[in-house]
């Protein structure tokens, strides 16, 4: 049997505002899910991650991350790539149920290609699509929304 090599991650809208109140950082939930992903056997319902100081309550179950609640505040000096997103990034984010699953590819993307600077760029996969651009270390996200065009 060939074990999943992915999970999805769902949200409630309380999530996403708590996140965005407590600066929780993308890079954050995305350290988080390559954790999840690549300790899969030790976490189930009711399970809970520290990561520079904020505590995220997660469930995982059927290959899916529930992403239920985060205390504290973020205490991170160092990113490798620094997001930045828009006030209608946040509200596709919160309105649209936009999916932070969603932002998979476009870590992948950035990871294996070059990208020029100070343009635009619109990655789409089956589920979203995502707007941003890029400048030096900083990814500032645009918008997205669930589906393509």
């Amino acid at each position: 049997m060939v074990k999943n090599t992915t999970l999805n991650i769902e949200t409630t809208t309380l999530f996403k505002v708590f996140m965005v109140q407590k600066k929780v950082s993308i890079d954050t939930i995305i350290e988080l899910y390559k954790h999840v992903l690549n300790n899969r056997d030790k976490f189930g319902a009711d399970s809970k991650l520290e990561l520079h100081g904020v505590e995220i309550h997660f469930s995982l179950a059927n290959n899916t991350i529930y992403l239920e609640k985060v205390f504290g505040k973020e205490e991170r000096k160092n990113r490798i790539l620094r997001y930045t997103l828009t006030t209608h990034f946040l509200e596709s984010l919160i309105d649209d149920d936009f999916q932070l699953s969603n932002l998979v590819p476009l870590l992948v993307y950035l990871q294996s290609n070059n990208v020029e600077v100070s343009q635009k760029h619109e990655i789409v996969s089956p589920a979203s699509t995502i707007v941003f651009e890029v400048d030096n270390d900083k990814i500032r996200l645009i918008t997205g929304w669930k589906g393509v065009r």
